[in-house]
This record gives structure tokens, C-alpha cells and sequence, in this order.
């Protein structure tokens, strides 16, 4: 796999590599069905346009070099795939506008929100592969009720070492966020 930088202009297509680095004079359109998929650090510093693709988070596959993996701007996407066990960490605000898919590790928003929109839900979810909420960042679940979500809800949401995953049943349309506070 290949570090990929792109540094002007507009490239429409999927890509599966090692890193993504896209400069604030570039476009990259994800089209239906495409999958951008980031094995390293992915740097969004351009307008990446992921609202009917995916992007997934494969971690790096290099024995010994395995790590954590970097978001650096917002991010908009259909839908969000964390797949390294050694976790994905936001930079930045993300929205899902489909599905989250736990695969493997845990998406750490430190102070950003995870933002599951109007018809997003999360899947996969279990003790190790959840959102991490250690600091002020919120996961958002939109318009959960009789208009938008409707039924149980599951927010996947805990600390490095606690797993909660906490469901609710609302009947009215609201928007519900939920982060973690230590006890003082």
C-alpha cells in the first residue's frame, strides 16, 4: 500500500492505502458504492465530498509499526468503519449520515462530536469496539422518536476502560447526546 497526497485538482473514485494526505486546493468525490480506505494517518485538509461512500479505518497491517490512526478536519461521511484495534482517534467533529460499523477498536472523540444523523444508526458495537468519550466530546444520536429513529436506540459509548452500552426508548422526536463525566 501507498502514501497518497493530493495536491490540486479534483479525483473522483475509491482508493484502499496506506495514507491520505488532501491539500486545501483539492476535491476528492467518493460516488456511490466507493470506499476510501485509510491503513495510516488521514489528513482532510481539502473538501472531501464521503456523503455516499464510506470511509474506513483499517489500521496499519505492518508488523511492529501498529498504532492508533489521526482524523485532522471534519469529516461527513454515509458511512464511518473503524476497523483497527488499535483505534481511530478524531481530530475533528465527524457526522455519519448511514451507518457506524464497529469492526475492531474504539473510536476516541476526545473533544469532538460523533454526530449519528437523522436515519444513521450504529452497528458492531461490543466491550471493545465502542466510542470513547474521556473528555467533553458527545455522541449525538439526531432526531431520535416517532418521526425520526424509532424504537430502542443504542448509544455505544464508554471510557478506555468502562464499556456502557446505554439504550433508550423516546416517543417523542428529540435529538439525544450523551457523554461521560467523571464523578467529583
Amino acid at each position: 500500500y501507498h502514501e497518497v497526497t493530493i495536491y490540486n485538482g479534483t479525483f473522483n473514485g475509491k482508493l484502499d492505502i496506506r495514507g491520505y494526505n488532501l491539500f486545501p486546493t483539492c476535491t476528492h468525490n467518493l460516488n456511490v458504492n466507493d470506499t476510501l480506505s485509510v491503513r495510516a494517518d488521514f489528513y482532510n485538509l481539502g473538501i472531501l465530498n464521503a456523503s455516499n461512500g464510506s470511509i474506513r479505518f483499517n489500521g496499519n497491517d505492518i508488523p511492529g509499526t501498529e498504532r492508533s490512526q489521526y482524523t485532522l478536519n471534519p469529516i461527513t461521511t454515509n458511512n464511518l468503519i473503524p476497523k483497527n484495534p488499535y483505534h481511530l482517534n478524531l481530530g475533528a467533529s465527524a457526522s455519519v449520515l448511514n451507518k457506524l460499523f464497529f469492526s475492531k477498536g474504539k473510536v476516541i472523540i476526545g473533544s469532538n462530536n460523533l454526530i449519528l444523523e437523522t436515519n444513521a444508526m450504529s452497528m458492531g458495537e461490543n466491550d471493545s469496539a465502542y466510542v470513547v468519550s474521556d473528555s467533553t466530546g458527545k455522541l449525538i444520536h439526531k432526531y431520535v422518536g416517532n418521526i425520526g429513529k424509532s424504537g430502542f436506540v443504542t448509544f455505544p459509548i464508554g471510557t478506555l476502560m468502562i464499556t456502557i452500552l446505554f439504550t433508550c426508548r423516546i416517543s417523542v422526536q428529540t435529538m439525544i447526546s450523551v457523554c461521560l463525566s467523571k464523578k467529583k
